[in-house]
């Protein structure tokens, strides 16, 4: 079988720093802990969608894009047992959960930073031309 080697980072990590783990990595894993009532996104989520790496994330809003449309790799926050599950599960199941993350790479080429940036500009040409 497989050996597992396992890298833990406990801090902030830039960008570029997000990016070559990603590059690197098998299997990108985002085991957040969110707090009740607090909402914001994650921005490491629409870094590693990019990697176009298998996810496994925690069912937090913060992640809601993963639960959204890779429902399968996600697990209940501060579930350890079920985070090494899902974690064998994925490296005896590689192709298949690449396969399966397919409707999620979709969907991280179609909101890349880019794209978004020229429809907000082109949102913003249509509305000025519409008030001339």
């Amino acid at each position: 079988g497989r050996v597992a080697r396992l890298t833990f980072i406990d801090k902030y990590l830039t960008s570029d720093e997000i990016l070559k783990i990603a590059s690197i990595a098998d299997i990108i894993l985002l085991p957040y802990r969110d707090k009740y009532g607090v909402y914001s996104v994650s921005g490491i989520l629409h870094l590693s969608m990019g990697s176009f790496k298998p996810l496994i994330g925690s069912r937090v809003p913060r992640l809601i894009e993963l639960y959204q449309f890779a429902p399968r790799v996600t697990i209940p926050p501060k579930k350890p047992a079920e985070l090494v599950k899902k974690l064998k599960w994925m490296m005896n199941n590689y192709d298949y959960a690449v396969a399966y993350m397919a409707h999620l790479y979709s969907y991280a080429v179609r909101t890349q930073w880019l794209r978004m940036a020229r429809r907000h500009l082109n949102l913003y040409h249509e509305l000025l031309r519409s008030k001339s």
